[in-house]
């Protein structure tokens, strides 16, 4: 899965605060849909993020997290025990939003949500669109249905029109 060119497009025309705050929200989502937002240091993590400041154990170091992860129990798993694709895409997100760069963040945290949402990531997009109006883009399907129509008005319809008008002008 990857973004839409035009979001990408639209993403990288945002303002800076956006970019970021959309990394941060993205994050959120994604903690959210993966059960883990209400765990005091998923949650710590987050706050700390919104604050812009390093993580703290265990977010701080990738084999502590890894070992949160699998000896918290409240922490979603699959059927063997262990975390699962929503729980790490979550994290994923986590560390993307936290990334230096702030067109990476903006584009990595919500592709990492996405995984986070499933089948459901369109719902996902389409929100990114309503809480960040800058990002709102057509959908891709539309975009070609206009383009479609413009091409046959412009290479069937216009041509004839020019003919028709040739014709008048000639009598």
């Amino acid at each position: 899965m990857g973004l839409d060119a035009a979001l990408v497009h639209a993403i990288d025309a945002t303002g800076p605060e956006d970019q970021r705050a959309l990394a941060r929200w993205a994050a959120h989502r994604a903690c959210a849909a993966a059960g883990l937002s209400e765990i005091n240091w998923v949650a710590r993590g987050l706050a700390e993020l919104d604050r812009g400041e390093p993580f703290s154990p265990p977010l701080d170091d990738s084999r502590r997290l890894r070992d949160a992860a699998f000896s918290d129990g409240r922490v979603p798993r699959w059927h063997d025990g262990t975390p699962g694709l929503p729980q790490a895409a979550a994290f994923a997100a986590l560390f993307d939003a936290a990334a230096p760069d702030r067109l990476k963040a903006a584009l990595d945290a919500p592709l990492a949500a996405a995984v986070t949402h499933d089948t459901d990531c369109f719902h996902l997009f389409a929100e990114v669109s309503r809480t960040f109006p800058a990002t709102a883009i057509e959908a891709k399907a539309e975009r070609i249905d206009r383009q479609w129509r413009h091409h046959a008005l412009t290479a069937h319809i216009a041509p004839r029109a020019q003919h028709r008008a040739r014709l008048a002008s000639s009598d």
